[in-house]
């Protein structure tokens, strides 16, 4: 898989999964070594928690804007002391800080919605709630990942990928 150009030296060793139709587990394989630490920004509840458990990160962390998504998220790794949940949306504009709910939690996003009424008619805005915030890098930094290790960063934010990477 190719990875898209990114100016920051900490994440030449991540693969980038952007594409939330594959949803390709992050398998240690015969060409990859173990996988240190996985980051999953959206996280939602998780569906791919099994899959990255079976991988044995030493550090999983899901991140999550929805707090009701994030506390659920929460209670169901509790048990896992490898796993971090952090309730917060990654956004590269600190302004951005309302969080649009919807009655399909897949499509909540920081941004006011444009042609999902189209492609989804029985979509109603729920709920609009103020988030906590994070930059890419504030998130990252305190990590500490080395380039020596495996890590993988899954991005599942809608109308974010590309600002967050670049």
């Amino acid at each position: 898989m190719s990875r898209p150009p990114c100016r920051h030296n900490i994440f030449e060793k991540m693969d980038f999964l952007t594409d939330m139709q594959t949803h390709q587990p992050p398998y240690a394989t015969e060409e990859h070594s173990a996988i240190h630490t996985i980051i999953h920004l959206g996280a939602g509840t998780c569906r791919e928690l099994e899959s990255y458990l079976t991988a044995q990160p030493a550090r999983l962390l899901l991140v999550e804007a929805d707090p009701q998504q994030a506390d659920e998220l929460q209670s169901r790794t509790q048990s896992l002391p490898q796993v971090e949940v952090r309730g917060a949306a990654v956004t590269t504009d600190a302004n951005a800080s309302i969080l649009y709910r919807y009655n399909l939690p897949d499509v909540n996003s920081l941004h006011a919605p444009s042609g999902l009424w189209n492609l989804f008619p029985g979509l109603k805005l729920m709920d609009q709630i103020e988030v906590d915030t994070v930059s890419p890098a504030d998130l990252i930094a305190p990590l500490q990942l080395r380039m020596q290790q495996e890590n993988r960063l899954i991005i599942q934010t809608k109308k974010q990928r590309v600002s967050l990477i670049s």
